[in-house]
């Protein structure tokens, strides 16, 4: 698998929220850091997480502002 260098930082944050929490992309998992699309790994540099219903929807973003990836978590 190729790998890709991270531009350093991921800002997470709550929809509906001003506070935003920046991390560096190496004090988090790869697999939160990374998405791999057609086998290379493309650098996550925002995460936004809302709450839509009895779900949790978080939605990484590539540094260009492309939609890389939504995951859909079950609340209770």
């Amino acid at each position: 698998m190729s790998t890709t260098h991270h531009p350093g930082t991921i800002v997470f944050a709550e929809a509906g929220k001003k506070e935003e929490q920046v991390k560096q992309a190496s004090e988090v998992p790869e697999s939160i850091a990374f998405v791999k699309e057609q086998g290379v790994l493309v650098p996550v540099v925002r995460v936004v997480a809302a709450v839509v219903g009895d779900q949790r929807v978080i939605t990484s973003f590539g540094a260009d502002g492309r939609l890389l990836q939504t995951t859909y978590q079950r609340r209770g």
